[in-house]
């Protein structure tokens, strides 16, 4: 009787090659997780950045003429004509635009500074 090669894999085998992919899966999914949570962070670290220096160009005089500028005074309201030149300032439509994942920014005031809720 002649005999036949050898197809598939021993059980084994099979086995051996699932624990692998476990162990590596388990190894790369919590450095993911992290990555991911610094990637937000950052963003909404970015973001805030961004609302200050956009305050910033609301207390320049008008004079300026710099797109946004308004000669804003920390007393003077945070009204919808500032949010407005801040999302000009900003380069964006709206404020929603700086969400990050499901949190939305709080603009503060003039005076107080830009947060996540």
């Amino acid at each position: 009787m002649k005999k036949r090669g050898k197809k598939g894999f021993t059980m084994i085998e099979i086995m051996l090659t699932i624990s692998i992919i476990g162990l590596l899966a388990a190894l790369s999914i919590p450095a993911i997780l992290k990555a991911y949570s610094n990637a937000q962070e950052k963003a909404k670290a970015a973001n805030i950045v961004a609302v200050e220096k956009a305050k910033g160009v609301l207390t320049l005089p008008r004079i300026l003429g710099m797109q946004g500028a308004m000669g804003l005074k920390a007393t003077d309201a945070f009204d919808e004509a500032v949010v407005s030149n801040l999302c000009i300032a900003l380069r964006i439509d709206s404020i929603s635009k700086l969400k990050v994942g499901n949190i939305d920014i709080s603009l503060g005031s003039l005076t107080e500074k830009a947060y996540y809720e």
